[in-house]
């Protein structure tokens, strides 16, 4: 059996492919027995084309199918059979010596399902390769047990058999919803506190960066989570968990309620009483937060998420045995026991 399935998905990224592919090859010499899997979601750019200059195996998933995030790494998933499965997202980098500690937790710890580590954010225009932390920092293995794992985590495939992989049909939130899963099986999401990959990106305490997000959709995942588990028991862990436009969402309703009761019996002091409960939570989380900035980010973030929530609910979502992966094979190369066969 193969020890170490990486799975990589990418969607016009020329600009760190290379990147990404060398510091997974560099992190992987050392494995016995391992597979490298790139999937592409219908870049216009020269993703592939680079990509299939490495000895990894290079998927297509073409235009005509939803294409998410979560797609690609389903995808990935069904074309590989490693022991422990490795995922990483296009904007980032794996840092030296995270690998080898990830694995060794899966394998002492019978409880951990998942494993991921500290993210460190670098400018998406940096030429910054990652580098080994401190031998401090990676001679640590100070772990904590968290809800869920970003886009870069090592999982036990073991555990994805019995809970099901990732959900094809999510926009996002994808990374959430598969760890409640998890954890609802008994599992659990351990962060290994050494840095784990860089993660080049915009800023993400830009108001800028929020409407960007929800330009493409990535706050709808919130609403098709909550619709397609609807009436199951791990639709109230959810809410209580990622119900971040939930609340807003319902402090909205009480507000049009107000306002229509006001205007039916014209007796404002109604609607007044909202507005200045309103200011008032607005007033108090800016001193909390010792920022009018921080608190008028966050309130951005929170209408946003309601709107995704909202718009979200009302997007069918199927499960994943049902979603098409059409692919084409670009390269298909197995690196097996550090020998590449054609």
């Amino acid at each position: 059996m193969i020890e170490l399935s990486v799975i990589l998905i990418t969607k016009n990224q020329e600009w760190n492919v290379s990147r990404l592919i060398q510091s997974i090859l560099n992190n992987i010499k050392w494995i016995h027995s391992s597979e490298v899997y790139l999937v592409d979601s219908a870049s216009t750019d020269r993703t592939v084309e680079i990509a299939c200059q490495f000895p990894i195996n290079v998927l297509e998933l073409q235009p005509s199918q939803p294409l998410t995030a979560s797609a690609g790494r389903y995808t990935g998933y069904q074309y590989t059979s490693g022991r422990y499965v490795l995922f990483l997202d296009g904007d980032m980098a794996l840092f030296p010596g995270w690998l080898e500690k990830g694995m060794e937790l899966l394998m002492n710890r019978a409880d951990a399902g998942a494993v991921t580590g500290i993210v460190i954010d670098h400018p998406i225009g940096s030429l910054d390769f990652p580098m080994a932390g401190s031998k401090s920092e990676m001679e640590s293995l100070q772990t904590v047990d968290i809800p869920f794992s970003p886009g870069a985590a090592l999982f036990s495939r073991h555990v994805l058999e019995k809970v099901g992989s990732f959900n094809p049909y999510l926009i996002s939130d994808e990374e959430p919803e598969l760890c409640l899963r998890i954890r609802s099986a008994g599992f659990k999401i351990v962060c290994l506190e050494i840095p784990m990959v860089c993660h080049y990106t915009y800023s993400s305490y830009k108001i800028s960066t929020q409407f960007g997000r929800w330009r493409r959709g990535l706050y709808l995942g919130m609403g098709q989570v909550l619709r397609y588990h609807l009436g199951k028991p791990l639709f109230w862990n959810y809410i209580s968990e990622r119900g971040y436009g939930c609340f807003p969402a319902i402090g909205l309703l009480i507000g049009i309620i107000c306002l229509t009761l006001t205007i039916l019996t014209n007796w404002w002091l109604l609607f007044g009483f909202w507005i200045f409960l309103f200011a008032g939570f607005i007033s108090i989380d800016a001193l909390r937060k010792r920022s009018v900035y921080r608190t008028f980010f966050s309130l951005v973030g929170r209408i946003l998420c309601m709107d995704g929530t909202i718009r979200g609910f009302f997007k069918k979502i199927n499960s994943s045995d049902k979603y098409p992966a059409k692919v084409r094979f670009r390269k298909i190369v197995r690196i097996e026991n550090n020998l590449m066969d054609h």
